[in-house]
């Protein structure tokens, strides 16, 4: 947090006066008959800003007093005062004005804070993202404040400077294609940018994947000799699945039938309704936790797309 000392083109001249005024002494029975407060009524902060106030309380023989003052801020939404004594902190907490007022012996002097916060940047939540065609992310933005607080309010606008990836208004991208597209948010003439790879689906580098980490595992399908004869390991999956037929559901029904996941029965068993097409067995994978759907659906993609050993 920064802190400011505000206003001291006027405590300079107050403390000149208190040092060349004269009294009868300071004290608890010595009332203060005017109170000066070091703050202009059009001070400005960020949220996250700590300003300083200081009040000079001057009794009837022109002595200072420092000891037994009242401090509140009218608004605790927008400042919060730390601090007793002749000077305080008031902390800045969120946009608005508020009143910044002291007193003591039934005499009170107040200043203004206003608390506005001004964007300097917009912060994306990611400088690249890359996913597979179809598929979406979500992207963040903020507009901050020098602080790096963000903007309450503040709504940035979204734009894709190319064809591989779309993008609405909430920053959720969609990938249209192969490519790469910078994925733009602005607040008024202050932006930030993301690049976004879109990759073709693969099932090498998309599906093989999959199977390798959650079936093609010890006891599992490893070797033609596992579970229905069904090999998943890298090498040996796509000529056991591609347009071969499952020995479960029978009548005909393929482990993948290209261009229709629906028929598949390899997404029957991943996501348990192997039943409905004639299969048994348990879901896939056996003894651990069903895939997310978001994977799933990454096979299905490739199904949908041809089934292509690429």
């Amino acid at each position: 947090m920064t802190a400011r000392n505000v206003g001291v083109w006027f405590t300079t001249g107050l403390i000149a006066a208190a040092l060349t005024g004269c009294g009868n002494g300071t004290g608890p029975n010595d009332p203060v008959i005017s109170l000066q407060i070091t703050a202009s009524a059009d001070t400005a902060v960020s949220i996250g800003e700590t300003v300083t106030f200081d009040v000079l309380g001057l009794t009837a023989g022109g002595d200072t007093v420092t000891t037994g003052y009242a401090w509140i801020s009218d608004s605790a939404q927008v400042a919060t005062i730390s601090g007793t004594g002749a000077s305080v902190n008031a902390i800045s907490v969120g946009n608005g004005n508020t009143t910044i007022r002291v007193s003591r012996d039934s005499i009170s002097a107040q200043a203004t804070l206003v608390v506005q916060q001004v964007a300097v940047a917009v912060v994306m939540s990611a400088d690249s993202t890359t996913l597979i065609e179809t598929f979406t992310a979500q992207l963040t933005a903020a507009a901050q404040d020098a602080n790096a607080n963000d903007v309450v309010g503040a709504t940035v606008v979204w734009s894709a400077d190319a064809g591989a990836a779309t993008v609405n208004g909430t920053g959720l991208v969609t990938g249209a294609g192969p490519g790469t597209a910078n994925v733009i948010a602005t607040y008024g003439t202050l932006a930030d940018s993301s690049w976004v790879t879109v990759e073709a689906i693969s099932y090498a580098a998309h599906v093989q994947p999959i199977f390798d980490a959650n079936c093609a595992t010890a006891g599992c399908h490893v070797t033609a000799t596992q579970p229905a004869g069904l090999d998943l390991s890298s090498g040996n999956s796509y000529a056991d699945l591609v347009n071969v037929n499952s020995t479960q559901a029978g009548g005909g029904v393929r482990r993948v039938k290209a261009n229709q996941s629906a028929n598949s029965y390899v997404i029957h068993k991943l996501e348990g309704t192997q039943a409905s097409v004639g299969g048994s067995g348990v879901q896939m994978p056996s003894g651990a936790s069903p895939l997310a759907q978001e994977t799933i659906n990454v096979i299905k993609l490739w199904i949908d797309r041809g089934a292509v050993n690429n």
